[in-house]
């Protein structure tokens, strides 16, 4: 059953996000730039929805945003929103071309990680958490965001491992390629 359980993608985005907040919770919390934490969970959701398409991007963000919300003490759902708003954007680019080259991914990585770093202080306000001013957030968008291009084409290979997803291969018509 256990085996079961990893095989599909559901299982695979656990495992890979148990370990991405170890190491936000413990490197990257360390590692600042300009006093601003990169974001790697919400990178790789982002990745994910580049990846799968914002479907799965979705289900990657409510699984690491309630992981990341029971672990930092924050109200359980707020990360899975900002998080979903980062799969969201950056999913988009699956309707706008269909092969992917590794730079437009990063691309969309960025803005999505962006645009879910800009709404993660109204959406905690809504929650009844503090605010960050605007001077802040007009800093940590962003880093958080160059971050996450940088991350993104490397974080690609983990999340197609996590979606159970391979590169596709091409033959050569006519040909009788027994597997």
């Amino acid at each position: 059953m256990l085996i079961g359980l990893i095989r599909g993608h559901v299982g695979r985005i656990v495992l890979v996000g148990f370990t991405l907040l170890a190491f936000q919770t413990t490197v990257f919390a360390e590692l600042r730039f300009a006093g601003v934490a990169l974001q790697v969970l919400m990178t790789f959701v982002a990745v994910v929805a580049v990846a799968g398409g914002p479907e799965k991007g979705m289900t990657a963000a409510i699984i690491c945003g309630v992981m990341f919300d029971m672990s930092s003490g924050s109200d359980i759902g707020s990360s899975a929103l900002t998080m979903g708003t980062a799969a969201l954007v950056a999913g988009m680019v699956a309707f706008i071309n269909i092969e992917q080259q590794w730079w437009i991914s990063a691309v969309f990585v960025g803005l999505g990680v962006g645009v879910g770093e800009a709404s993660m202080p109204f959406i905690r306000a809504m929650t009844g958490e503090e605010l960050i001013g605007v001077a802040d957030l007009t800093v940590a968008v962003p880093i958080v965001a160059a971050g996450a291009v940088v991350m993104g084409p490397l974080l690609l290979p983990v999340a197609r491992w996590a979606l159970v997803i391979s590169k596709a291969e091409w033959r050569v018509p006519g040909s009788s390629a027994i597997r």
